[in-house]
């Protein structure tokens, strides 16, 4: 099984859009997003309508809930922002939004898969490269999937922990600028997670 992910749209409409393309002449049918779609006004409604169009399979990011609400939290000190990217969205955008689940799973080829924002239990909570082996294994104990998709971090991660593929897409664009995804393939052994970028 071949699989995308893709991590912090942030509006980019343009990223997003490559991104998409992309997949479709590869001929990858299973894309999954790991939240955080739109914050700014600019192309916010777009996103959410490519994201559908192309039956993307979405989670919640913390973002999209502010917007959602209206209300920022920790880290949101731009309620203005905020709310011109909620009055850009318009209803069904936002219904669409509002709808999205913090996590869901499902099962494909009979592998189950987590998608979540943040850590298993807390969308506040971001798992990086960094974070601990013995952290991943307690995440790996609240939700023992084959695969937990995780996102908002800034950076891109793949790795096994206890027979549980971690994966992680980082934000849409790199430091550089680079439009990225990450291509998830089980017909190899072990599993390998790319992080692939466009020109």
């Amino acid at each position: 099984m071949f699989f995308a992910v893709i991590g912090d749209i942030m509006s980019n409409f343009s990223a997003l859009q490559q991104i998409l393309n992309t997949l479709q002449e590869q001929g990858i049918q299973r894309i999954l997003h790991t939240g955080n779609v739109c914050v700014g006004s600019a192309y916010a409604r777009e996103c959410v309508d490519l994201l559908r169009q192309h039956k993307v399979l979405c989670v919640q990011g913390r973002m999209d809930k502010a917007v959602v609400k209206m209300k920022g939290g920790k880290g949101f000190a731009d309620t203005l922002l905020l709310r011109e990217t909620h009055a850009a969205l318009g209803s069904h955008a936002i219904e669409f939004l509002n709808g999205l689940p913090r996590k869901r799973a499902f099962v494909e080829e009979g592998l189950r898969i987590l998608v979540c924002h943040g850590a298993v239990n807390c969308a506040g909570d971001t798992l990086t490269a960094a974070t601990s082996a013995e952290r991943f294994r307690r995440e790996r104990e609240l939700d023992a999937s084959d695969i937990i998709v995780c996102g908002g971090a800034p950076e891109p991660f793949a790795f096994n922990i206890d027979k549980t593929f971690f994966v992680c897409p980082g934000t849409i664009t790199d430091t550089a600028g680079g439009i990225r995804y990450m291509l998830v393939n089980t017909e190899t052994s072990p599993w390998s997670a790319l992080s692939e970028t466009l020109c």
